[in-house]
């Protein structure tokens, strides 16, 4: 509308208009700070850091695939082996797709993956699995993935393409084998919203975990797992050798790879960064300039509180822990009122004493808390549930404490 109205108003002669020079390698048409463009690219391209990065799981049909516990899981499965394909179809309202079809991904799950670690012969017919054979299946193949943010969801997880579409195995195999911690970004286009596409996880991770129009959300795992027959496992970080031989020259301590991710956490949860280098942000993965040894070990330190912190590591004591008021726990039209700071889930039960910095705290273009009650919008929230978000809620308010702290800290 307002580029209509302006069209409307003016003409070639009465704008007022201001050169800009694009340049390599993307030639973007914006009014770039020359200045702040050299410094920014003084930083280390966060892609050129981590020697391997992936897109989240493609999961493609939600409904079948991601589930909020173990026994929706489970039920799904059974209906896929036993309803025909069409009545299949039609109860979970789905339609097949070139990367997801019920028919290959049945025979696929029945024929080829099931058998290969049950060895029985079990048709379409979900009546023979055992007990047994139900505790293997959610040992080998029930996995959770944090599947948006602080959200954490259960799928059903295949080596090869299958039950979902994309499982990007050879890299989410590391996040399986052992502990470890991924971080993961975007590369955004919107230069009008803040930017804050950022998060680490201790899971393998959906390929929209950073919600954003049409953004696909790259991971990046600290560690490389290796698992080779008759020897331990072992792990490798997941760093260039370029990167690992400049901060060998940087600085005169050795940091851990937790340290390093800790400061680029760190670096990127600071606003002044993020306002400053913000249209840079929005056209490409981000930059990481690398500052004085005692600056850095103090970012650093602070990045690895916030990564605690969002992979939901601490445990705080129940004194620091919002409650939930009202027995009600059906989520229905779920609302934050500000002025008494209240997060509702239903119209009688709330949270309170919820700042309205902590419910407005974004994450991609999503509202973490918001966006975690909308999808249960229906759902009566379990017990574990209601201790997740009492988690999340602290989580959010110690980033927020964090934050401060980081701002506190000059960068270049």
């Amino acid at each position: 509308k307002d580029k209509y109205l302006f069209l409307l108003k003016n003409n070639l002669n009465k704008i007022s208009w201001k050169k800009i020079l694009p340049t390599k390698p993307n030639f973007w048409f914006i009014d770039f700070d020359s200045k702040d463009r050299s410094i920014y690219n003084l930083g280390w391209k966060i892609t050129d850091i981590f020697k391997e990065t992936v897109s989240g799981i493609v999961t493609q049909k939600d409904k079948v695939t991601v589930h909020f516990d173990k026994s929706e899981l489970r039920k799904t499965l059974k209906d896929l082996i036993d309803l025909p394909p069409e009545e299949f179809k039609e109860k979970y309202v789905i339609e097949d797709t070139r990367d997801w079809n019920i028919i290959k991904v049945r025979d696929h799950l029945v024929n080829k993956d099931l058998n290969s670690f049950l060895n029985i012969g079990l048709g379409f017919n979900s009546s023979k699995l055992t007990s047994q054979d139900w505790k293997k299946i959610e040992k080998e193949r029930f996995k959770e993935i944090l599947y948006r943010p602080f959200d954490i969801r259960v799928t059903y997880m295949t080596q090869e393409k299958g039950f979902i579409s994309y499982p990007r195995y050879e890299m989410m195999k590391h996040f399986i084998l052992g502990d470890n911690i991924g971080i993961s970004y975007l590369r955004s286009f919107n230069v009008n919203d803040e930017w804050n596409g950022i998060l680490v996880s201790s899971l393998p991770t959906d390929k929209h975990l950073l919600p954003g129009q049409r953004i696909t959300s790259v991971l990046s795992p600290l560690y490389f797992y290796k698992n080779s027959n008759g020897y331990p496992l072992s792990k490798t970080p997941n760093f260039t050798k370029e990167f690992i031989d400049f901060i060998q020259t940087r600085y005169s301590i050795k940091p851990s790879p937790e340290q390093i991710l800790g400061y680029i956490y760190g670096i990127l949860h600071s606003r002044s960064y993020r306002e400053k280098y913000q249209k840079f942000l929005k056209t490409d993965y981000p930059r990481i300039p690398f500052v004085d040894e005692q600056d850095f070990i103090t970012l650093s330190t602070l990045g690895m509180e916030l990564v605690d912190h969002h992979i939901l590591k601490i445990i705080y004591p129940n004194s620091v822990l919002k409650h939930l008021h009202g027995q009600n726990r059906v989520v229905e039209n779920p609302h934050y009122d500000s002025s008494n700071q209240r997060l509702y889930i239903n119209k009688d039960t709330y949270f309170d004493e919820i700042k309205e910095e902590v419910y407005l705290f974004r994450v991609g273009r999503g509202i973490v808390l918001n966006d975690y009650l909308k999808s249960r919008e229906g759902r009566s929230l379990s017990l574990d549930e209601i201790e997740h978000l009492k988690k999340v809620i602290r989580s959010l308010e110690e980033t927020l404490t964090i934050m401060d702290k980081i701002d506190q800290i000059p960068l270049p």
